[in-house]
């Protein structure tokens, strides 16, 4: 039974990592994604005043507080990747989450967001 159970378990987790891929990223992956992945959008999730006061080079501001999100976030193809970023990677995390529960296939979340993005 409990071999069985595993065998159940081990099939589900492929099944997820297969379905959906996220990721969080630390600033030296995120930085190499960016260049691996030259033509995937980078998101901030940040409000436009964080936005205008500083972002990432080729960053489109999409507010994760805004009633519109997933309208907006829909403008991109699920199926490609996409990378995401806040201050501290919070808003960003639960932005990802929300991408992926909406069909996003490849999210890649900057760890730790500007915060560690800058030290």
């Amino acid at each position: 039974m409990k071999k069985h159970r595993y065998s159940i378990l081990t099939i589900l987790f492929l099944s997820l990592s297969i379905i959906s891929k996220g990721q969080n990223l630390s600033p030296l992956d995120f930085q190499k994604k960016i260049k691996d992945l030259p033509n995937a959008p980078i998101v901030d999730v940040r409000t436009s005043g964080e936005f205008n006061q500083s972002h990432l080079k080729n960053a489109v501001n999409i507010n994760i507080s805004d009633e519109n999100f997933i309208g907006q976030i829909s403008k991109f193809d699920r199926k490609k990747p996409i990378l995401v970023y806040c201050l501290s990677g919070s808003r960003s995390a639960y932005a990802a989450r929300l991408m992926q529960s909406q069909g996003f296939k490849e999210v890649y979340d900057l760890s730790g967001g500007l915060i560690k993005w800058r030290a």
